[in-house]
């Protein structure tokens, strides 16, 4: 078994991620606009394997896949034959604390109606009756 020395200082991590961020940075040069948590590009062999969280990055990718293995090729000095490309789904969604809203107090009410029927504009003045009336009634 290795020491978990050689794995950090025998440079077997720190090359990956040196590969890593190398990948990411000749990506975002070729879509032109920035990647950072948004692909992760490994190598297999010859082939290399993009996971987004990005479909229209994907789409983009599949239908570009020569150029973008020319243009890593290129720029890394890589022998690239081959993209794969999987999206993968994007994280769940937090649920949303529930907003606890206080009821407006009658004077405020009274002063907001007052400015409302003050307004000249007919669409401003419904926008605040509206706001007042869904007060209320909650």
């Amino acid at each position: 078994m290795k020491k978990v020395d050689y794995l950090i200082k025998g440079n077997f991590i720190s090359q990956r991620l040196n590969q890593f961020d190398q990948l990411t940075q000749a990506i975002e040069e070729f879509v032109s606009m920035p990647l950072e948590n948004r692909v992760w590009p490994m190598i297999r062999g010859r082939r290399l394997t993009l996971l987004t969280d990005d479909p229209h990055l994907a789409t983009q990718a599949r239908f570009m896949e020569k150029q973008l293995c020319k243009h890593i090729n290129t720029k890394l000095g890589l022998r690239i034959i081959g993209v794969d490309i999987k999206v993968m789904s994007l994280p769940l969604a937090r649920k949303r604390a529930a907003i606890s809203r206080k009821k407006a107090s009658p004077q405020t009410t009274e002063v907001v109606r007052s400015i409302a029927n003050s307004i000249a504009d007919p669409e401003l003045q419904a926008a605040l009756k509206r706001l007042i009336d869904t007060d209320t009634r909650h």
